[in-house]
């Protein structure tokens, strides 16, 4: 299914500039699950740590590798994403008839809002590109829910064979127990 179908589907009212810029962004190397007419805000955060906060309507596409917003504002159209391995954790807002669909990611948020029955088939999507999302610089599959934990582990197994606490033998050894239990 294309995105401009998809989004027909969904929108009674879509705005060809929206679905013509996210056919443009779909990628060969992405796969597309998931495009619809949403409203969507995102927080990004300054350099003072402040939340900015900007709320536009548009279609969103969720692919194998990100998530991507396609809007138009003041007469010009714009793309805002979020790559599937940057995402940090989701939250679902429960509402009966609308909902919010929360994505954080490592520099900024996305809320998405839409109806109830929209909010489950973009949940599904994330759900599956986080799942299935392979990092094509070196073909691991990546486990979203250890990710960052098997990451940080890493790190400071790192940190201290460099600081001398553990040998190479020992760093060696744990290493492999760590990546073994995220395969």
């Amino acid at each position: 299914m294309t995105i401009r179908e998809s989004v027909s589907k969904v929108a009674l009212v879509a705005n060809r500039r929206e679905i013509k810029l996210a056919e443009q962004e779909l990628k060969e190397n992405e796969e597309l699950l998931y495009a619809g007419a949403i409203i969507l805000s995102t927080k990004a955060r300054s350099v003072n740590s402040a939340d900015i906060l900007n709320k536009m309507g548009g279609i969103l596409v969720v692919t194998s590798k990100r998530i991507y917003m396609c809007y138009v504002m003041n007469f010009s159209t714009r793309t805002r994403e979020l790559r599937i391995k940057d995402i940090t954790s989701v939250e679902d807002g429960k509402s009966i008839m609308y909902g919010n669909y929360i994505v954080h990611g490592l520099t900024e948020t996305f809320i998405i809002k839409a109806q109830k029955q929209e909010i489950i088939k973009i949940a599904k999507a994330i759900g599956i590109a986080r799942d299935n999302y392979e990092d094509s610089t070196n073909g691991v599959v990546v486990n979203n829910s250890n990710s960052l934990n098997y990451l940080e582990e890493l790190e400071k197994l790192a940190e201290l064979k460099e600081k001398g606490i553990i040998n190479e033998e020992e760093f060696n050894s744990k290493k492999q127990q760590i990546l073994d239990s995220n395969k």
